[in-house]
């Protein structure tokens, strides 16, 4: 599954420098990468988490998203000379900004706001090109969709435990997601940059982790080959491509054919994620994923402005991304993914103390039966007697 992150994040910085990507669009890749995220947490939530250890999740959660951003954030900012400025008056209104601007909770609601003439905020709804939200002070527009999952992050422990809670909530936010399309235009921001519009692919995914974890001998029994598994992924790309395009119905723009690709990823993630969890290559692809995502956007500006149109010289660009990503991935990402994966197993270090002893110990019993069987026919039983003093003494058997 790491290779569809990676070709997804492909697809979005592909979208942004305005290039027609094979098979995905920009904003349909974010979608999927929702899904993606609903499945993976549920998966860490269960197997690697227990209900009392919400705040190692969040913790870790948080570390893997927010040092690479804030390392990115502030080379771009000290090499161009960027000031971070969003002109709004009252100490509330800056603090909600710079916690959304620079801790990415909430940062999807920078696209809702902008300032008005007075420095207030003021809601908007319609955005267009030439709307000036918040979002655009920080440079960094690209970041709402990790707003989204942060929010989806803070509720997973709620839920993702129990597959009765998940289908519960499943048809309560489609419904939210339908009525955002039917009642919204299409240029609102909370149609578009909003964790409500798309929480319903993140349970998606959960249920699709959950499907697996049901049904476990029956996909034992199909005995998902590479072969087989060649063939589910080209069914997918066709289904995608065929649907992937929307249709418009009375003046609103209703995804429905978005919605049923969608469901049929989150259906055939179960057999993608169990064909390819023990593939280091493909696991390597997909943590490139996320810091390709955060760095592209600066990377994009600063191009363009040596450049010029990226398109031009879409090669170099995606070199120059890669490279970026990569270095990220080595000097950033993979020291805090040791901190993280010490904050994920302290929970389960009493318990595999415990193991441990008991392996021990039952490593010693056996050894001291197999002791006891070699020393055995060598040192036969003697009875013990009292001699004359009375004191006992032993006597060898005749």
């Amino acid at each position: 599954m790491g290779a569809i992150r990676f070709y997804l994040a492909l697809s979005v910085v592909c979208s942004h420098a305005g290039i027609n990507w094979p098979i995905f669009t920009g904003t349909y890749a974010v979608m999927l990468f929702f899904a993606i995220s609903g499945y993976c947490m549920a998966l860490v939530l269960n197997e690697k988490y227990k209900p009392r250890d919400i705040f190692r999740f969040y913790g870790a959660r948080f570390l893997r998203l927010w040092p690479t951003y804030a390392f990115v954030i502030g080379v771009f900012f000290v090499s161009l000379g960027l000031p971070l400025e969003p002109h709004l008056n009252g100490i509330i209104s800056n603090i909600y900004f710079y916690v959304s601007a620079l801790g990415l909770i909430g940062n999807e609601t920078l696209w809702w706001l902008q300032a008005s003439h007075s420095g207030h905020l003021k809601f908007v709804t319609d955005l267009q090109p030439s709307t000036l939200v918040l979002t655009h002070v920080t440079h960094m527009q690209n970041m709402w969709s990790v707003g989204v999952e942060l929010f989806f992050y803070l509720s997973a422990p709620f839920y993702a435990r129990s597959p009765k809670r998940i289908l519960m909530l499943l048809p309560v936010v489609f419904i939210m997601h339908l009525a955002f399309i039917w009642f919204l235009p299409p240029t609102n921001p909370l149609q578009l940059r909003s964790g409500m519009a798309y929480f319903w692919i993140f349970l998606l995914g959960m249920a699709s982790y959950w499907g697996g974890r049901i049904w476990p001998r029956y996909l034992r029994q199909l005995q998902f080959q590479t072969t087989a598994m060649t063939c589910v992924a080209l069914a997918l790309v066709i289904a995608l491509i065929v649907l992937q395009q929307p249709y418009y119905f009375n003046g609103n723009h209703l995804w429905l054919r978005i919605d049923i690709g969608i469901l049929i990823f989150c259906a055939a993630l179960i057999p993608l994620f169990e064909s390819t969890r023990h593939a280091r290559f493909d696991r390597s692809l997909g943590e490139l994923s996320y810091p390709i995502y955060v760095v592209h956007w600066p990377l994009l500006q600063v191009f363009a402005l040596r450049f010029g149109p990226v398109d031009a010289s879409i090669g170099c660009f995606l070199i120059l991304v890669l490279t970026a990503a990569a270095t990220l991935r080595l000097l950033i990402e993979r020291p805090i993914d040791r901190f993280r994966a010490l904050l994920a197993n302290g929970s389960r270090r009493p318990q595999q103390f415990e193991a441990a002893i008991e392996r021990t110990k039952r490593k010693g019993r056996e050894r001291g039966s197999e002791l006891a069987a070699l020393l055995g026919p060598a040192i036969p039983e003697q009875p013990v007697t009292a001699n004359g003093t009375g004191q006992q003494s032993l006597v060898p058997l005749v």
